[in-house]
This record gives C-alpha cells, structure tokens and sequence, in this order.
C-alpha cells in the first residue's frame, strides 16, 4: 500500500466529527454493493471471501459479514487494532491471496502506486469475483475541472496523501485491461446524508463561476463502481 504517513491518529480523530453521516453514508454504499450481489447470488460462493482496502476501524467492512469472511487492510497501527474487533482478520498492506470480493471506499485515490495495486488486483481477484470501488472524487466532474478541488479531497490541512484522483473512463480502462466487466457506475448525490440540494446548487453554481473550491456536496462529485472479473 505504500506510506500513509498522514494518515495519522489526528486524521481519525477530525474524521469523528463527522461521524454520524459517514455511518448514514456508509449504509447508502453497502446497500449499493449489497443489491449486486444478491441479484447475483446463484453465481457467488455461499460463504465469500471479502477484502477492505482501507478499512479503518471496519465500521464499514463489518456490514459484509453476512456474506462471509471479511478481512481488511489498514496501515495505521492503533485504527489497525480497533478494526480487529470487527473483522476477522486485519493486515498492514495487501495480503497476497485471492479473494472474491474486494472493496475500496474513499480510498483509491489514496494508493501512492496505481500501477502495482493494478497488478495486484489482476493476481488476486478471483475470477467471478467483485471489485467495488466506492465515494471516489471524480476526476471528471465540472467541480473539479474548474476548481481542481472537491470537499472529499480536503480532509484537513495537513493532509496531502491524494495521489490520483480517477475518473470513470481511466477506471473502465484498468478493468478492461486486467479483464475485468463494469457492471454498474452510480454518481450518488439525491439520496444520500450529504445532499442539500438548494443550498448546494447555489453554493455550487457560484463556486463553478469563480472557479473558488467549494465546501459542499454537488451533483457528479464522486461515484461508485462495481466490476466483475471474467472468468477467461
């Protein structure tokens, strides 16, 4: 996974205030995830293997345990810890096995080497398997491209571990190279904790107009990804 070095224990501790949306935000994304495999459930294993990426305290990760065995990774030794209590089983960095669910939420622009997560990805996801790329900041949104910024990005001002941020046409590009079928793309706006649409389009509007960052959510800011590894 590379060094998070400022993903330290102040990073978690800021990100507490804003608890109760995220565990609100946290269930919209589950639900998301949660729906596809179920549709699917005739071709996935009774008991999964499942993998987070960045799991944090497994607050999130924790809600796949009806659907198997759910691991996690988690660089920060004390988070580290606190997710132990959630899931069976937490790592430093990627575990080299297969899994058959692999899930990131908030995390992908945060891996300091695309390349080599890439390439982990393509040895072990295991075909039939699910990659489920969750509250990404889209590098293709007109927030962004006008202000090169997005609330999602700006976690505190110490904070810079934002490596790369994605859009979804470099994202298809990947599971197309390592075999891989897109299976659903959202951009969650309307239905999540988060939105205020009056006050956001207005705040939005004078933000894409002035090219300013803005503070508040808006339509097409981040999204959602589920792809499928082929079986050949």
């Amino acid at each position: 996974m590379g060094d998070f070095s400022d993903f330290d224990d102040e990073y978690f501790r800021r990100r507490e205030l804003s608890e109760n949306l995220r565990f609100q935000a946290h269930e919209y994304d589950f639900r998301f995830v949660a729906k596809i495999i179920e549709k699917n459930e005739s071709s996935v294993p009774r008991q999964m293997k499942i993998l987070d990426v960045g799991c944090a305290e497994g607050n999130f990760s924790r809600k796949f345990n009806r659907f198997g065995l759910v691991e996690g990774v988690e660089p920060n030794a004390l988070i580290r810890s606190k997710a132990g209590l959630n899931l069976s089983r937490v790592h430093e960095s990627l575990p080299l096995c297969q899994f058959d669910l692999v899930l990131l939420r908030g995390v992908l622009q945060h891996i300091p080497n695309g390349a080599e997560f890439w390439e982990w990805v393509g040895h072990y996801l295991r075909p039939g398997g699910y990659l489920a790329l969750l509250a990404n900041p889209n590098g293709r949104s007109p927030m962004y491209l006008r202000t090169n910024s997005l609330p999602a990005l700006r976690v505190s001002d110490s904070f810079s571990s934002n490596f790369h941020i994605y859009s979804t046409r470099e994202i298809k590009y990947q599971f197309k190279k390592y075999n891989i079928n897109c299976i659903s793309v959202k951009f969650p706006y309307l239905g999540t904790p988060y939105a205020r649409p009056f006050g956001d389009l207005k705040s939005g509007i004078a933000s894409l107009l002035s090219g300013k960052p803005n503070e508040r959510p808006f339509p097409r800011n981040m999204f959602n990804m589920v792809g499928q590894r082929r079986f050949n």
